[in-house]
């Protein structure tokens, strides 16, 4: 089935350093930001991030831990030239990043806005489609997609390859391929799931 992933990270701290360590939900916070975003909604149980990284059907998964948020909805799926203002808005003066990617299909998107609000870096494409969004200079990470990730032998790499790499960069830790050692594991970031 590949792996499946549309959510945004908020953060003002030492991302992967919070996220590596089992964080504790604050459970007022995330539940004022979720209704904040989606007006009222209930809580329907714990999960991580590993199973609720593609929430769909109009459930939304979150946590705000000290210094990180996570917000995973189907909202997101999109190339950060399409995110919508409301998400901005709640980054209130934070980094936020944007990861996409459904790699069955091919289709990947990333985003870093800094605490200003101004886009960084973005892109976004699919591997039959090519590249729809490549904005702001490329980072360093970009060039360890090796050859063989490249779609079809073209010039762009795989956009699932790139969006593991971002994940690996920004977060420590990528959903497939090789493990980041002393990284996050996806399934040990708690998140609330809400509708």
């Amino acid at each position: 089935m590949g792996m499946k992933c549309w959510f945004l990270v908020y953060t003002d701290a030492d991302t992967p350093e919070v996220l590596r360590r089992p964080p504790s939900i604050d459970i007022a916070a995330t539940d004022t930001l979720v209704r904040g975003l989606f007006g009222p909604c209930r809580f329907l149980a714990d999960s991580n991030l590993l199973q609720s990284a593609d929430p769909r059907d109009g459930q939304v998964a979150a946590a705000c831990f000290d210094g990180v948020t996570v917000l995973a909805t189907e909202s997101v799926g999109v190339g950060p030239l399409d995110l919508d203002l409301r998400f901005h808005s709640a980054a209130q003066g934070r980094t936020m990043y944007l990861f996409g990617l459904h790699s069955v299909s091919g289709w990947g998107s990333f985003g870093w806005w800094d605490p200003d609000g101004h886009l960084v870096r973005g892109f976004g494409g699919s591997d039959d489609g090519g590249l729809s969004e490549n904005l702001g200079p490329a980072l360093p990470f970009e060039a360890a997609v090796d050859s063989y990730e490249r779609y079809d032998g073209g010039s762009w790499p795989s956009s699932p390859a790139l969006v593991e790499e971002a994940l690996a960069d920004r977060l420590g830790f990528r959903f497939e391929g090789i493990p980041v050692p002393d990284g996050p594991e996806p399934s040990s970031i708690p998140l609330r799931t809400y509708r």
